[in-house]
C-alpha cells in the first residue's frame, strides 16, 4: 500500500490509514502499531523539514537581484543613514519607524541599535527579501577627516570588525551556524547624510566603506515570525578602550500582499 502525505491533509490522511489499518490489527496488532507509529513520525519530519526550509538565506557568493553581498551593504547603509536621528531605525525603541524609507522593490531592511537592547514590532509585505546585520560598522571621511584615502577608509572599518567577538541571527528559533561566511567589505560608495544625522555631522555627501556582517533572508511566509540579532565588539588594545553591543529582537508581521 502506498500512501502520499501533503501537510494541509495530515488529519486526514491518518484517519484513512487508521481505517484501512483496522482489520490488520487483528491478525498482525503488534506490526500494525508499530507501522502507524511510523507513519506519524515520517510525516512529522517532513513537517519539521518544511518548516526549516522556510528560512533559506542567498548564500554569500550570491547575488540577490543583481547586487552582490557587498554592494547591499552599501545600499543597507544608505537606506539607514537617510533617516535624521530622531526617527532612525537603529535609534527606534519599538519599531515605529520600521518603515522608515523602505523603497526597495524586492528588500526590506532591519537595522540594529545604536547600543544595546531593543525589541521593536514590525510589519512586512509578502514575498519581501529582509536584509539583517547583526553588526556592522562604516567609516566615511565626513565622521574621520583625519583619513585621506579609500585604504584609510578600508583599515578603519576592518579594523573594527576585526574586534567582532560574538555574532547571532535567530530566526524563529532557528540559529544560524555559519555568520563568519557572511562577514563582507563592501566598494568605496557615496553617501548622503541629511540634517540631524545619527553621526552628528553637517549635512553633506561622502565617501564611505562599510563593513560587517550581512544576511538576507529569502522572504518569510505570511504571518508572525522572530528576528534576533546581536554582535559584540571588545577591543582593549593599548589605543582603544571599546566595548560595544548591538542587540534587537524584531517580532515580525508578514502581511499579505493586497
Amino acid at each position: 500500500m502506498m500512501v502520499v502525505f501533503y501537510n494541509y491533509n495530515f488529519v486526514l490522511s491518518t484517519k484513512i490509514i487508521c481505517f484501512k489499518l483496522k482489520n490488520l490489527l487483528n491478525v498482525f496488532p503488534i506490526l500494525s502499531i508499530f507501522l502507524l507509529l511510523s507513519v506519524l513520525y515520517v510525516s512529522y519530519d517532513h513537517d519539521v523539514l518544511v518548516e526549516a526550509s522556510k528560512l533559506s538565506v542567498f548564500l554569500p557568493n550570491e547575488k540577490p537581484f543583481g547586487l552582490t553581498y557587498g554592494e547591499w551593504s552599501a545600499e543597507w547603509w544608505k537606506w539607514l543613514l537617510s533617516s535624521p536621528s530622531d526617527s532612525n531605525p537603529s535609534t527606534d525603541k519599538t519599531g515605529e519607524y520600521c518603515t522608515m524609507n523602505q523603497n526597495s522593490a524586492n528588500v526590506w531592511f532591519l537595522a540594529g541599535t545604536s547600543g544595546g537592547y531593543e525589541e521593536r514590532k514590525c510589519s512586512i509585505p509578502e514575498g519581501m527579501a529582509i536584509l539583517v546585520s547583526p553588526i556592522e560598522v562604516i567609516c566615511t571621511f565626513a565622521e574621520y577627516p583625519e583619513l585621506k584615502t579609500e585604504d584609510d577608509l578600508r583599515n578603519c572599518a576592518k579594523s573594527d570588525q576585526d574586534a567582532v567577538k560574538d555574532v547571532k541571527l535567530i530566526i524563529d528559533s532557528i540559529p544560524m551556524t555559519d555568520l563568519q561566511n557572511y562577514r563582507v567589505a563592501s566598494e568605496l560608495f557615496n553617501v548622503t547624510l541629511p540634517e540631524n544625522n545619527i553621526f552628528g555631522s553637517p549635512p553633506q555627501t561622502t565617501e564611505a566603506i562599510s563593513d560587517g556582517t550581512f544576511v538576507m533572508l529569502k522572504g518569510l511566509p505570511v504571518g508572525n515570525h522572530t528576528i534576533y540579532a546581536s554582535g559584540l565588539l571588545v577591543d582593549f588594545t593599548t589605543s582603544s578602550n571599546l566595548n560595544f553591543v548591538s542587540e534587537v529582537k524584531y517580532d515580525i508581521n508578514v502581511i499579505p500582499r493586497k
